[in-house]
């Protein structure tokens, strides 16, 4: 089963999923956990050049996200699923949808359709969006050490990646579940726990 973990900087994506490798381990599961970009040697190089700097122009940055994720997808994601393992990723092909797409004007249906033919037509079979309100996700980012170009864009920038987010969300409603990020990190787990319960269980009857 293939999980996505999606939302602005400082949603607790990094935290949740961590949360559900270690569940999925400890019930006796398989489980990989990788995130974008990143998860292979030529993957995490171009992290590199994408996070320390911002890309002027927005095509360009989504076709070094395409390249990283389709090394990423064939030489780690698709051979650890076709082992039987759950994976799960922080970020994916939507967060390019809403940085690339939404918030920085490229043509989202274009971006999909490239996508498919050049990089994979895997999709997820669940995604969580962390929901939180930008000023709160900021107050959050400002504590970390290691922040990026992204986690130092101005407010209005993190705002119009959660309308992204949400907008994303009702694109692919049959897949997206959108959280409260705001709430206890241990409730907001007990909520992801319950929601795959229900999506494997699903799974299985049909």
């Amino acid at each position: 089963m293939f999980i996505t973990f999606e939302g602005c900087e400082g949603s607790g994506k990094t935290t949740q999923s961590s949360l559900l490798k270690d569940f999925l381990i400890t019930e006796g599961m398989k489980c990989l956990l990788t995130k974008e970009p990143g998860g292979t040697k030529l993957a995490a190089k171009l992290r590199e050049i994408l996070l320390d700097d911002e890309v002027a122009d927005p095509a360009v940055e989504f076709l070094l996200f395409c390249a990283a994720r389709r090394d990423h997808v064939n030489n780690l994601i698709i051979p650890a699923l076709s082992s039987g393992a759950y994976v799960i990723c922080d970020r994916f092909l939507d967060s390019s949808l809403v940085y690339q797409g939404y918030t920085k004007g490229l043509n989202i249906e274009n971006m999909i359709n490239l996508h498919k033919t050049y990089v994979t037509d895997l999709e997820p079979d669940l995604t969580f969006v962390l929901d939180i309100e930008p000023e709160n996700a900021v107050e959050r980012i400002c504590s970390r050490s290691n922040a990026n170009h992204y986690d130092k864009m101005p407010i209005k920038f993190h705002k119009a990646v959660r309308e992204g987010f949400l907008f994303i969300s009702k694109m692919f409603r049959k897949r997206i579940v959108v959280l409260d990020a705001e709430v206890e990190k241990e409730i907001l787990f007990l909520q992801i726990k319950s929601i795959l319960s229900r999506s494997v269980t699903s799974k299985t009857l049909k």
